[in-house]
């Protein structure tokens, strides 16, 4: 999202594998003279759309801060915790 005079607002990352028809939501982000005015909802949903019409059937997102939190929660359908492997060397 863009102000009048070009400089961005709010953005939103995402990655989609049309193998597996999932999608990763990496990074929102919203200018700080712009929070609070639904901008982080509006390129999320936006984000949404164009991958449903790519036929995406569900979308990942971690967050590790409540801002953050907050956001994914007001936007997404579930919250589900899973175990991840690691490999430590």
């Amino acid at each position: 999202a863009a102000t009048p005079q070009g400089d961005i607002a709010a953005f939103c990352t995402m990655y989609y594998d049309d193998y597996t028809r999932s999608a990763v939501c990496v990074l929102v982000g919203t200018a700080a003279g712009h929070w609070q005015r639904g901008l982080g909802k509006a390129v999320m949903s936006e984000g949404f759309h164009r991958l449903h019409s790519m036929g995406c059937t569900r979308v990942f997102a971690t967050a590790h801060d409540l801002p953050a939190d907050k956001l994914y929660g007001s936007m997404m359908r579930q919250m589900m915790l899973t175990e991840t492997w690691v490999k430590h060397f």
